[in-house]
């Protein structure tokens, strides 16, 4: 049976670290004398332009723009101490640990799905707040 989407995107971020394919744009990686280096997959970059069109489509203005560019800060900020953030309710469901930062206000939550190697922090999949917990299909 195929997995749902939300189980792809995750595995999917995952799979882009593994393979390599992060991006090597400074605005994707963050390194200056900080405790983790941190990395954002290309499933997290895709998650991140679906979420600026749909901004961009609901005419969001100028707070859009300011949420969805502060939304670098809130990458850089894993650098530091990730282990604060919970471990995410789908982490029982994969080999390795994912952890979640919670980005934004609500109604306009996002969780930043994340997992920790050695000194790198790997982003692997954006997800809205208000969507439910990746779980297999049956």
């Amino acid at each position: 049976m195929k997995k749902p989407f939300e189980v792809s995107s995750i595995q999917q971020g995952y799979d882009d670290v593994k393979a390599g394919r992060t991006p090597t744009s400074s605005s994707a990686i963050y390194v200056a004398s900080m405790t983790f280096r941190v990395e954002i997959s290309a499933q997290a970059e895709r998650d991140a332009e679906s979420i600026l069109e749909w901004l961009l489509a609901e005419h969001a203005g100028r707070a859009g723009m300011d949420w969805f560019l502060a939304l670098d800060d809130a990458f850089a900020s894993l650098a530091e101490f990730p282990e604060r953030c919970p471990v995410a309710p789908e982490s029982a469901r994969f080999p390795f640990e994912v952890r979640q930062l919670l980005y934004g206000r609500k109604p306009h939550l996002y969780r930043i799905l994340f997992t920790i190697e050695a000194d790198t922090v790997h982003v692997l999949h954006i997800r809205h707040g208000r969507r439910k917990a990746v779980v297999p299909s049956e």
